[in-house]
């Protein structure tokens, strides 16, 4: 199908307008200005706050109870390797492949919320007298510190309760959501001068994913891999020191992407290593999928650099291998579900320290209070200084719920299937928002889209078509 044509529809036509818009977290200002004008445009009441968060409210049917629809304005920002985009200031570019919107330019797409805001515009804009009154609750920050929700004006809102839009696929019915933190070591380190050849070995291509979505889906994580291959030049009797490593943009993001740089003391050690790193490439590309495209190992000759000390090479390594990365426990509720994990999502080599910034997940406080003392004891061991924010509460409903049960009634009429009743590992607004405004009843929707948090991201445009029915005859019959 053609843009054109995909654009008839509200929903996606609202979703191409705001993609116009760069709106990383903690730059949603003029995303937030845009939609804040379009409401006044059309009479609804609207207020914005210093954080740009919006509540957009429009009347409707008075005789029944108001009801919020929610989502959130910004997105993450992942590109490939070789993509040119400015997030500050680029528009996301649409291209339509095999039935999906993706980005042009190597970049996430935004789905992950923009569907999520169009959707409730195209809400908005129905003038259909069996809709109860609506409370827009458009936030900011979400992919950050959620520090939008955080500081909704709840004296502003009176529903009790609410749609949250923020999930995948459209056949998920979501009663809850883990909580989470985030959690940063800072590993302080010296550095000195070395007498050797200076390389730098980069994994890339490697799938990547939603840090709590996909933690249980076996991607990889480059940053552990290459520490891993580091290891084995070592143990195979090849003089080399570490300069230093980096990868990850986000902790809310598997890494794609992660680099050692290295020096080699012995001219003789370079084709060892290569063929040493060419086993370990054949390892990865049989282990990994890496949704069609090759992972690549790479070793090309840098500039001369400094190198870790002995010791501080050693507490580095040890560090990156012994800390707590991917899942913790199962959830003995829903099966197949993740109840805690970890994702160590950057690490960053500086002037005198290295940075590694995780991102904790549990669906009980205490799982991420365990996960949490292991890393606790390796920076008492390895003497690093440690710092947790960014803390989001998890949250449950009721499965029979009012909402949830009209939800899935709908869900069966329109579909021909029963809908997945469900929790998710990934975190959301809800529980904040839930607790805020005390509300009574709460689920989380949304169409399907796939690979959020990665430049492989994609909207099924269809299911978001067929969603807006979906939502609409939903906000008909409650």
């Amino acid at each position: 199908m053609k843009k054109e044509d995909l654009l008839k529809n509200n929903t996606l036509f609202y979703f191409s307008e705001i993609s116009k818009i760069p709106r990383g977290s903690g730059n949603e200002e003029k995303v937030s200005k845009y939609i804040y004008n379009w409401a006044l445009e059309r009479g609804y009441t609207v207020k914005d706050d210093k954080y740009h968060n919006l509540i957009i409210k429009k009347d409707n049917n008075k005789s029944k109870d108001p009801i919020i629809l929610q989502a959130h304005l910004d997105m993450v920002c992942e590109k490939t390797p070789e993509s040119n985009h400015n997030f500050k200031t680029d528009p996301i570019e649409w291209e339509i492949v095999d039935g999906f919107i993706r980005s042009k330019n190597g970049t996430t797409l935004g789905a992950d919320c923009g569907i999520g805001v169009a959707l409730i515009m195209a809400m908005l804009e129905i003038n259909d007298e069996m809709f109860p009154p609506i409370e827009a609750i458009l936030t900011t920050r979400e992919e950050t510190d959620m520090a939008g929700a955080y500081n909704i004006n709840k004296e502003l809102l009176s529903a009790k309760r609410m749609i949250n839009l923020d999930i995948s696929p459209e056949n998920k019915i979501l009663v809850g959501s883990s909580g989470g933190f985030a959690c940063e070591l800072s590993l302080k380190v010296n550095f000195v001068e070395y007498d050797g050849e200076f390389f730098e070995l980069k994994l890339t291509n490697m799938r990547g994913g939603h840090s709590g979505n996909d933690i249980d889906k076996g991607y990889g994580n480059p940053l552990i891999l290459l520490v891993d291959l580091y290891k084995n030049l070592k143990k195979s009797g090849i003089e080399c020191s570490l300069s230093s490593i980096d990868g990850g943009n986000s902790r809310l993001a598997i890494p794609r992407e992660a680099s050692i740089k290295l020096g080699l003391r012995n001219k003789n050690n370079i084709e060892k290593c290569k063929k040493i790193i060419n086993e370990y490439s054949y390892f990865l590309s049989k282990k990994y999928n890496t949704m069609g495209k090759n992972l690549n190992l790479s070793l090309s000759k840098i500039d001369k650099c400094l190198v870790l000390t002995e010791i501080d090479e050693l507490r580095t390594i040890n560090l990156i291998s012994l800390i707590p990365n991917g899942i913790f426990e199962m959830d003995n509720k829903f099966s197949g579900l993740v109840e805690s994990s970890s994702n160590l999502g950057v690490v960053k080599t500086q002037v005198d320290k290295i940075i590694l910034t995780e991102e904790i997940r549990s669906a009980y406080k205490e799982s991420g209070e365990m996960i949490l003392e292991k890393i606790k004891i390796l920076s008492d061991i390895y003497n690093c200084d440690i710092s947790v924010h960014s803390k989001y509460p998890g949250w449950t409903s009721d499965k029979s719920s009012k909402l949830c049960s009209k939800a899935e009634e709908i869900f069966k009429s329109i579909y021909n299937e029963a809908p997945i009743i469900t929790a998710s590992h990934s975190g959301n607004e809800v529980a904040i928002l839930k607790d805020l405004l005390n509300l009574e009843d709460a689920i989380a929707i949304g169409p399907t889209r796939l690979y959020y948090h990665t430049p492989s991201e994609v909207l099924d445009y269809a299911s978001a078509i067929k969603f807006e029915k979906y939502l609409e005859k939903i906000l008909k019959e409650i």
